[in-house]
């Protein structure tokens, strides 16, 4: 899978996502069994010649954490961390787009990132919003 268009093709068949025009790829990941649900943004960049894969997903509004909590929180997430844009904080994880080899480590990243935006969302601002 390791290219950006095996991997946009995947999840616009699999998981119904939409690309707008700069590339930013959305979807909505889905617990149907629990009744909720949380949005990522999938891009790719490159960084120091290696082509990377971003994750993304809402967390809150900046009001609703502080920056201080924010940063002592990123100590508690193994990879990826809370970054703040735009007055809004997500949950962002990257990772080599090499790595990405097949579609079962890609559902895991998704998977990953969908989970614990959702519980941090949960803890922080107590709803479903994003």
């Amino acid at each position: 899978m390791a290219s950006w268009e095996n991997l946009l093709a995947y999840v616009q068949q699999d998981y119904g996502a939409t690309q707008n025009e700069d590339g930013l790829v959305a979807l909505v990941y889905s617990w149907e069994a629990e009744d909720r649900s949380q949005a990522l943004i999938i891009s790719t960049y490159e960084n120091n010649d290696v082509q990377w894969l971003s994750l993304q997903s809402g967390v809150c509004d900046e009001s609703e954490l502080d920056h201080q909590e924010a940063l002592e929180r990123n100590a508690d997430i193994a990879v990826g961390g809370l970054i703040l844009e735009e007055g809004q904080y997500w949950l962002h994880y990257g990772v080599p787009l090499a790595l990405v080899n097949d579609t079962d480590v890609l559902d895991e990243l998704l998977l990953y990132v969908a989970t614990m935006a959702d519980a941090l969302e949960s803890e922080i601002s107590g709803g479903d919003d994003n």
